[in-house]
C-alpha cells in the first residue's frame, strides 16, 4: 500500500489493503472491546540521551518490570519497576518476543507480534539444547520507541 492510498482513506472504511473490523467487533470496531493502547513515543536519533548497546524499539511494561527490545524484538535488558535498577529476569535477556496470551472465559487468546494490555508476554529463548518459552506477569503497558534523525535537506559540498 502507498502513502497515497494511505492518505486517500475513504472516511467511511479502510484504505484499500487494510484488514476491516471483524464481525464480532463492537461499535467501536475492536474486537471484544480490546484496546490495544499501544504507545508511540519519538525519539530524537541525532541526540540520544544515553548511549546504549543497541538503540531500545520496544518496551514491554508489566507489574514488576520493564523488557526493553531492540529492533528484532530481542530483549536486551529487563528493569524492575520499583527503583529503576536492572531486574532479577535475567532469563529474559537474548530472549525474542512473539506475542502474548490472553483468557478470554474459557476461550485462549494467542496476539501476534505483539501483546495487549491484560495479556501476558510470551518470549521464546533458544540455545543449542532446547526451546523454552517464557512467561511475564499481566502487561500493563507497551511503548515503541519511534527515532527520527533529521538532517539538512540540502547536504554542504566540500570543494
Amino acid at each position: 500500500m502507498s502513502l497515497a492510498e494511505i492518505a486517500a482513506e475513504p472516511a467511511g472504511g479502510p484504505a484499500p489493503g487494510m484488514v476491516p473490523p471483524s464481525e464480532g467487533s463492537g461499535e467501536d470496531g475492536y474486537r471484544d472491546g480490546a484496546r490495544l493502547a499501544i504507545e508511540v513515543c519519538v525519539v530524537d536519533a541525532a541526540n540520544p540521551t544515553r548511549q546504549a548497546r543497541r538503540p531500545v524499539a520496544l518496551e514491554i511494561w508489566t507489574q514488576h518490570s520493564v523488557y526493553l527490545l531492540d529492533n528484532s524484538r530481542e530483549c536486551i535488558e529487563v528493569r524492575g519497576r520499583g527503583d529503576g535498577g536492572e531486574d532479577s529476569s535475567r532469563r529474559f535477556i537474548g530472549a525474542r518476543l512473539k506475542g502474548g496470551r490472553r483468557r478470554q472465559g474459557d476461550r485462549i487468546e494467542f496476539w501476534q507480534p505483539l501483546p495487549v494490555r491484560g495479556s501476558v508476554a510470551v518470549f521464546e529463548h533458544a540455545t543449542a539444547e532446547q526451546e523454552a518459552l517464557l512467561l511475564t506477569s499481566t502487561v500493563e503497558r507497551i511503548v515503541v520507541r519511534q527515532r527520527v534523525l533529521s538532517v539538512p535537506a540540502r547536504a554542504p559540498r566540500s570543494v
